[in-house]
This record gives C-alpha cells, structure tokens and sequence, in this order.
C-alpha cells in the first residue's frame, strides 16, 4: 500500500514539469491537514499547499523531477530527487538543476511533507548580479 503512495506521490510531482497543481492528484497522494514544510514555507492543510504550489509553478516554463532511489519504513520514506527547471527570471532563463530530498510521513496519504534542498543553488544563485556573488562565495568556502 505504501509504495502505492509513494508511486502516486512520484506521478504528482513529475506533472509539475507543464506548470499544472492538479487538485484531484494532490487530494490522491495529500491527507486533508498535511504538514508541509520547505527552506520557504511551513504550510498546514492540502488546500494551502495547493494554492502555495499553484503560485510557486505559476511562471515555470518547465520543471521535471528525476527520482534517484528513496528509503522506506513502516510509515515514512525519503525519496531523493533532481529537480531540473527552467523559469524566466531564473539563470537568464536557462535551465537548471537542484538536488534535493522529501522526507514524508503516511499512514493512508501523507501526513507530513519536508523538502531539504540548497535554497541559494534554487533561488539566489541564479539571479543576475546576486547570483554571480553567492557562485563566487561558494567557491571561495569549498
């Protein structure tokens, strides 16, 4: 049953890559006072993470989740993704990638929802000026 929610969690997101938050599919895969939490956000209950997500993606041209591999037990997993994204304020509107993880809970759908991800690699580093700064910080510290 669990890797039944896990495969539909999977569907959900790989449907993000034309910019859609399909309400039907996040009530498949979301319980009703879902925890979701990113860098961001810390939002509660399906209905505010749909609205969340449906801005988030709203000026996305593509974006596409490749799930590497994921660990499961009895009532929760992490799955670990490469979001790959296109957005035309972001990286000169070329596409880029983030690695990330989701730590979920369930019992018959998710409960609770956390993405790790580097919020700089997302966002700040792929601004125009801003960006050019943070790479060469980044360098300078690894």
């Amino acid at each position: 049953m669990h890797d039944q929610i896990l495969e539909r969690f999977r569907a959900c997101f790989q449907s993000f890559e034309t910019g859609d938050v399909d309400p039907a599919a996040l009530a498949q895969v979301y319980a009703p006072g879902v925890l979701f939490e990113d860098p961001f956000r810390r939002i509660e209950g399906r209905d505010a993470l749909g609205n969340y997500l449906q801005k988030l993606y709203a000026n996305v041209e593509y974006c596409r989740f490749d799930f590497m591999r994921h660990w499961q037990d009895r009532d929760s997993a992490v799955l670990a993704w490469n979001m790959s994204l296109r957005h035309p304020r972001l990286n000169r509107g070329r596409e880029f990638r983030v690695d990330g993880a989701s730590e979920l809970h369930f019992r018959d759908k998710i409960s609770h929802h956390r993405d790790y991800f580097d919020s700089n690699a997302l966002l700040f580093e792929q601004l125009p000026v801003l960006g050019s700064f943070m790479k060469f910080l980044k360098r300078r510290a690894g």
